[in-house]
């Protein structure tokens, strides 16, 4: 148990050891972005302190050790109304296999309304409507490797698609978590997004180019826009989960039906200064859940706010969550989960 604890220990101050100042000023200098867009109403309302909580679909996205905890099949269904008249959808699913571990798949995508093309030429448009649209496909795989570790990995499909032109690429993402023991304490970490630079191509980037202008032999040719490649955006969440109340495990020992977790966590981009998020999540007979949080050292985003509905359905269960978000300027972000258990 100790030599797992300092094990971990080691890595995040390896991680982070890597990190230097001048790598904050990052902003807009990675591709998919989207990536970085955070899911699950549950998750949302605890403003993004979940990566050592996530025991549901949702931990696909947030720490994929954390399916390891998963002991029935389970599926969730999310949808965000996000800023900028998008829509933000996640699906995931989650198969036990014994002893062997368990099996995630999940679905991440973004869509765009159609709209107008313009050009330099014609700002005011062509008369062309164009869409716009992002996707994720991953496979997962977690498992305790002792009593107290679990153990998850994530392969990751990503395609971004803007009319005929687009990008695609391949990603990982890894997560551990270490269940101390204590007070029900669990600790995570998670990395994710590690892949290959991404870069643009389709027929919209194919140019006629007449090498000579001023001759008149030599017809203009086709050419082919080469684009630039962007990295992928990567992160590093360090999270923290406690039991504060509910059961012979927590800080405050109660044999009645209310149960309190809170949740810290704070997140590395790779193109951002550090987060940090705090949460608690207040449960009443495993039934109704309400749920606050924090987010700190954002430009737009901080307090969120929700709950849910557990409906017992003969053996199986359904959770119905709602999260929403203050974003500044944005005005708001809200989301809706589906979860059910057999």
């Amino acid at each position: 148990m100790r030599r797992t604890i300092m094990l971990l220990g080691c890595l995040v101050l390896a991680i982070t050891s890597t990190v230097k100042a001048d790598d904050f000023n990052k902003v807009a200098s990675t591709a998919a972005q989207f990536l970085k867009i955070e899911t699950g109403a549950r998750s949302l309302a605890m403003a993004g302190a979940y990566g050592a909580i996530a025991n549901d679909p949702l931990a696909l996205y947030w720490n994929v050790a954390g399916i390891s905890q998963i002991r029935s099949l389970q599926a969730n269904f999310t949808h965000n109304t996000w800023i900028a008249d998008l829509s933000h959808d996640f699906a995931g699913v989650v198969i036990p296999a014994g002893t062997l571990g368990n099996i995630g798949f999940s679905v991440i995508a973004l869509n765009s309304q159609e709209f107008a093309q313009t050009t330099i030429d014609q700002p005011r448009g062509t008369g062309i409507m164009v869409d716009a649209y992002d996707i994720a496909v991953g496979l997962s795989y977690a498992r305790y490797m002792t009593d107290f570790v679990s153990v998850g990995i994530t392969g990751k499909y990503i395609q971004q698609k803007l009319w005929e032109v687009s990008a695609t690429g391949m990603a990982l993402d890894v997560g551990f978590l270490l269940h101390t023991g204590y007070k029900g304490m669990t600790i995570g970490l998670n990395l994710n997004n590690f892949g290959p630079e991404m870069s643009l191509n389709g027929r919209n980037l194919i140019r006629a180019l007449d090498i000579w202008p001023a001759g008149q032999a030599d017809p203009a040719v086709e050419t082919v826009l080469n684009t630039a490649s962007w990295p992928l955006p990567t992160s590093y969440r360090v999270s923290v989960a406690m039991n504060v109340l509910g059961g012979q495990d927590a800080v405050i020992g109660s044999s009645g039906p209310s149960n309190i977790v809170l949740g810290v966590t704070a997140l590395h981009p790779s193109d951002n200064p550090e987060q940090y998020s705090l949460g608690m999540e207040y449960e009443y007979d495993q039934l109704i859940f309400a749920r606050f949080g924090y987010k700190g050292n954002t430009d737009e985003q901080g307090f969120a706010v929700g709950g849910g509905l557990r409906v017992p359905l003969g053996g199986s269960n359904l959770v119905i969550d709602y999260g929403y978000a203050d974003f500044g300027v944005f005005d708001y972000v809200q989301q809706f989960s589906i979860t059910l258990a057999l």
